[in-house]
């Protein structure tokens, strides 16, 4: 399941608005260019949680994308099955996870042999379905400083508007 995050006209402030009405195109890409920015936000985010972060491969980091959404918005989302769980978490007592999509994790992050990898892993998985899996709010935790971004662009693009400079 993904994890999408929306950001709409309809939220910005009224010069905002009116900047939407007014030129469409030019909001859509300053929209695009703020939603790359926040791709950066997000993966520089996902690098700094502590204790460890929740990736071990590229995999989950190179996962967010940029799609254009309904009525000049612009769709934010990470791609990988396990998205919504390393944002979300998992409750405990919940259907384990099946343990051969934790083979790979289990040899890359805890150094098992490959012959071991199995049995590690649905131990692993059986854990996750016992106890859970605690979220770790990667974009909601972002949020701020990706709205704090977004403003910034469209700030900036409505005062060279304003100044009589190409936006």
């Amino acid at each position: 399941m993904n994890f999408t995050r929306q950001i709409n006209v309809k939220d910005l402030g009224k010069y905002e608005r009116q900047l939407a009405q007014q030129l469409p195109r030019v909001v859509t890409r300053l929209q695009q260019q703020g939603a790359r920015a926040s791709i950066g936000i997000l993966q520089r985010n996902v690098r700094s949680i502590r204790p460890y972060p929740p990736v071990d491969s590229k995999r989950y980091l190179l996962g967010f994308e940029v799609q254009r959404g309904p009525r000049n918005s612009v769709i934010v989302t990470n791609n990988r099955g396990y998205a919504s769980v390393i944002e979300e978490g998992r409750r405990a007592g919940a259907r384990r996870p099946p343990s051969s999509a934790l083979v790979g994790w289990v040899q890359r992050k805890l150094g098992v042999p490959p012959k071991r990898a199995r049995g590690v892993a649905f131990a692993v998985a059986r854990k996750i379905g016992k106890y859970g899996i605690r979220a770790k709010r990667v974009v909601t935790s972002a949020m701020p400083e990706i709205n704090r971004k977004y403003l910034q662009i469209m700030f900036d693009a409505n005062d060279r508007m304003l100044s009589g400079r190409r936006v």
